[in-house]
């Protein structure tokens, strides 16, 4: 059973989506589309309703700017945009990131003991570069 089939009804998180090949954004527009793909070795269309949530690290505006992704795929998956920064680029969300996530390993773990960060390690976080995307 593929992803469509099995998600029908539901919703299909698609990592990366920037780097699919131009031979598989075609497939995916049509099944976009239409609601229609055929599984590998089928003979005949399959119908799926599925919702799709689709992230990537690249400027797909640019991309299809650059006609590296196809523009009416883009549309297609671009109805609702969420432009989140780097963490370098907010520091100031360190501290309450750091405590909710401390905060959810100490209920997983069992450790009420185990508090949050002290000023030298916080410090160090919110210093640090934080490389990449």
């Amino acid at each position: 059973m593929g992803l469509f089939e099995e998600v029908d009804g539901g919703t299909i998180f698609l990592d990366e989506i920037g780097e699919i090949s131009p031979e598989f954004q075609v497939k995916l527009l049509r099944v976009l589309q239409s609601g229609e793909f055929r599984p590998v070795g089928s003979s005949r269309c399959h119908h799926t309703d599925a919702r799709i949530v689709a992230v990537t690290n690249r400027d797909l505006d640019q991309d299809v700017h650059a006609k590296r992704f196809r523009a009416d795929l883009y549309y297609r998956i671009a109805e609702m945009v969420l432009h989140l920064p780097p963490l370098r680029k907010h520091p100031m969300d360190i501290e309450p990131l750091t405590a909710h996530l401390i905060g959810l390993q100490r209920q997983v773990f069992g450790k009420p003991g185990v508090r949050g960060l002290d000023r030298d390690t916080l410090s160090c976080l919110q210093l640090y570069h934080w490389p990449g995307s």
